[in-house]
């Protein structure tokens, strides 16, 4: 570094080695672990609505944005343009250049309404779907939601070396030495304003795959420093991609979470764990007297009631034992079947209390009076860390769900199942009831939908917000420009991704229906569980005569039935009846009485083998096994119909640049209203207003504006007497008499217009890396 030092010296233009300084004193600045890229020139996005004047800023509609040019003239239908670098001057057609912003000028952003659907309830807030570079929105939403976002959930490009995303208006490919660079110099932008949206116990998701895992996981500890990550496996293509070397199934997902918070929402199970009753004899691993014999202790129980009275004191090894000598009292020892001495399940000071409690019971089986507890209910489980179920899989429930939306090909490639993003967003906000959710690279809007379903579910109001641009794909613009077709234009915008996926998906999720009228065909998983009953299987194998099988045959039988293990059949056994088993198998149907008896307990039991030469014999015993168990009562998930809906409204807004002069002078309010709409909750529809107003208040929208200040007295009497209004905004040029009216509203959030505004967009943007 100091020889290239000592060169920079020896550059005789003092502007070149000033730059050239800067930038090696950048480098020497960077620390020398952890994450280290390549910091790209600035990015770059086009304003194809913003007009074309004389000292523009522009580049041309089909090359790179790093080529920049100022607009020296307009000659009609043409201009004359300066190339920034070069100097060089050409005249090209006025459609094939477009104004251009760079990252790091200030912008001042407004929206504008493009398309909107609503589905019945305009009481719950609006979602909102932005056409817009995401760097640009993200400087928007964090003037409307500095801290309060509660969830953002981003599935950002694959850097995988296929033409997936573009730079400044290239696509970046494998042949691109820079592309990892380039990648994460263009997600470093984005996540540290993405930061600032988070609220205090906001969390953020970002699904990848392994192209990028490891540096994004470094540039999130390095960005979120002070937030825990965690990575979920999730198995979402179980056939496996094709590769070198192995067949890729899974993809991750990144969670970032406050540091010493447990924000993360429990797995809701599909069925109650626990609940069932257990013998309170130990069996398995530790469960020999020999083993714990403080656990081997007798229990008392009332011949006549059945009602347990009491425990005995433990009994040291070696030291004999007997049963109590007390008249009408059985002792009941942890002995099995076998006569193997085992020990219980609890030690004597919990039976004793479990006695007190009445939660232990004794029943008579065919092999003794048996001690039984019941197992502790348990709805729900945390997460773990590999995800691997059906729901997730991203063909069945990504591209074939997007493509009977569509009713057509679908032109978005991968997208996510949605249930799996389903289930990333819930275990962030499923205890909530009207978390504000953002997805800044939203592609065809299966966040949006996956919230839709979330809200229906669980009755909830979460608002989604979705950022996407309208990128036309390669082959399509190919066509279009082969046509004589430009970006900006009609014809090429209603080919973006945006305008032909996002909000067509949205909105026909959301209707349950096409423009054409046709339904969705198929039907949603709830997530929804309900008890229903569900039948024993029964297997009559009169094939066989069970009471001559000899031990070799009867072990033959039990391994082609899963679920009785092998070891536990003997040569005497007539049954195989046991509480860790859902499978049961009676041999000698002699034995049936017998059999019946030792099922009392066992409701848990789902198939039923059995074996005996007469069909009446056969019908009997199911009967009668039904009529002792009573029905399976299974949880099933409940079904709902796509073409069904969901009750929601969407509006589709389009990201545009204000005239900041025009903005200080009062002349755009109407572009910057649905901000203001945002702020206040983005519920009702945006109020049209009409200019010679002097004040505007929308009961609907939970807003109001003084547009005149010498009005503020009739303002103020009517919109303090509202319960409804939330937000205040006051047009002033004076600080002062702002503060004094301010001063006014003790319950609301006021906000000055337009210094609030201008000031926050004209503050330089510039990203320091």
């Amino acid at each position: 570094m100091a020889r290239l030092e000592e060169k920079i010296d020896q550059i005789s233009d003092p502007n070149i080695r000033k730059v050239i300084r800067e930038e090696v004193k950048k480098i020497k600045n960077r620390k020398q672990f952890g994450l280290v890229f390549e910091q790209h020139i600035p990015e770059a996005v086009p304003i194809y609505s913003a007009p074309i004047l004389k000292g523009s800023i522009v580049a041309k509609k089909t090359d790179s944005l790093r080529e920049l040019y100022a607009v020296k003239e307009i000659l009609g239908e043409t201009a004359e343009i300066l190339n920034i670098v070069d100097q060089s001057i050409e005249t090209v057609p006025l459609k094939t250049i477009s104004v251009v912003k760079r990252f790091g000028e200030p912008i001042y952003p407004a929206l504008v309404k493009v398309d909107s659907v609503s589905n019945n309830d305009n009481s719950a807030p609006h979602h909102i779907l932005i056409e817009a570079d995401n760097y640009h929105a993200l400087q928007l939403l964090e003037y409307v939601y500095p801290k309060k976002v509660d969830c953002i959930y981003i599935d950002p490009p694959y850097n995988t070396g296929a033409k997936d995303w573009k730079y400044n208006n290239n696509y970046v490919d494998s042949n691109d030495t820079y592309r990892h660079s380039k990648w994460l110099s263009m997600m470093q932008k984005r996540l540290t304003l993405s930061k600032q949206l988070l609220s205090d116990d906001g969390v953020l998701i970002l699904t990848i795959d392994d192209y990028e895992l490891y540096h994004i996981g470094t540039l999130l500890e390095e960005i979120f420093t002070e937030y825990d990550q965690f990575i979920i496996t999730i198995e979402h293509n179980r056939r496996g991609r094709r590769g070198k070397n192995f067949a890729k199934t899974n993809e991750f997902a990144l969670f970032l979470v406050p540091k010493g918070k447990n924000l993360i929402q429990e797995e809701e199970l599909n069925e109650v764990i626990g609940g069932e009753t257990r013998n309170l004899r130990r069996t398995g691993s530790g469960s020999l007297r020999t083993q714990r014999w403080k656990k081997f202790f007798p229990i008392y129980v009332n011949e006549a009631t059945m009602e347990i009275v009491g425990a005995g004191e433990a009994v040291p090894l070696g030291q004999a034992y007997e049963d109590s000598k007390e008249e009408g009292i059985i002792t009941v020892w942890p002995i099995d079947e076998q006569g193997v001495e085992k020990n219980w399940h609890y030690g004597l000071p919990r039976t004793r209390e479990q006695i007190e409690k009445g939660t232990l019971v004794a029943r008579k089986q065919a092999y003794g009076l048996q001690v039984y507890y019941t197992l502790r209910v348990k709805k729900s489980r945390r997460l773990k860390t590999v995800w691997s179920k059906s729901s997730l899989d991203a063909s069945t429930h990504g591209t074939e769900l997007l493509a009977k939306i569509l009713g057509k090909g679908s032109k978005f490639d991968f997208p996510k199942s949605v249930y799996s993003v389903l289930d990333c967003i819930k275990a962030v906000v499923g205890h909530k009831e009207n978390a504000l959710i953002l997805d800044f690279f939203a592609g065809s809007g299966t966040t949006l939908h996956s919230v839709l379903m979330l809200n229906e579910a669980m009755d909830t109001q979460h608002q989604c917000i979705l950022v996407t641009n309208n990128e036309v794909s390669g082959e399509e613009a190919t066509v279009l420009s082969e046509k004589g077709h430009y970006p900006g234009e009609k014809e090429w915008e209603a080919h973006g991704i945006a305008k032909s996926v996002t909000f067509p998906r949205s909105k026909y999720t959301i209707l349950g229906k096409r423009d054409d009228g046709s339904e969705i065909p198929g039907e949603y998983m709830t997530g929804v569980y309900v008890e229903k009953e569900k039948p024993r299987t029964f297997k009559h194998l009169g094939f066989i005569d069970g009471k001559s099988m000899d031990l070799n045959s009867k072990k033959q039988l039990v391994a082609l039935i899963d679920g009785i293990p092998q070891s536990k059949i003997k040569a005497d056994t007539t049954f195989f009846v046991d509480s860790n088993s859902e499978a049961s198998i009676i041999f000698d149907d002699d034995n049936f009485e017998e059999y019946l008896e030792s099922l009392e307990s066992h409701t848990h039991i789902t198939n039923f083998y059995i074996l005996t030469k007469k069909a009446s014999v056969f019908k009997r015993m199911k009967a009668q096994i039904n009529s002792k168990l009573g029905p399976l009562i299974v949880m099933d998930e409940g079904k709902r119909l796509y073409s069904s809906g969901f009750s929601a409204s969407l509006d589709y807004f389009k990201l545009d640049f204000l005239n900041p002069n025009e903005v200080a002078m009062g002349m755009q309010f109407k572009s910057i209203l649905p901000l203001l709409w945002m702020m206040a909750g983005a519920k009702g529809e945006i109020p049209d207003i009409d200019e010679n107003q002097k004040y505007m208040i929308s009961e609907e929208c939970s807003f109001a504006v003084l547009l005149k200040e010498q009005k503020f007295n009739e303002f103020y009497s009517i919109v303090n007497a509202m319960d409804n209004i939330t937000h205040v905004f006051i047009v002033t040029n004076s600080e002062d008499a702002f503060f004094e009216m301010k001063a006014e509203f003790s319950t609301k959030n006021v906000l000055l217009l337009y210094k609030d505004y201008l000031k926050n967009f004209e503050i330089n943007r510039q990203w320091k890396g």
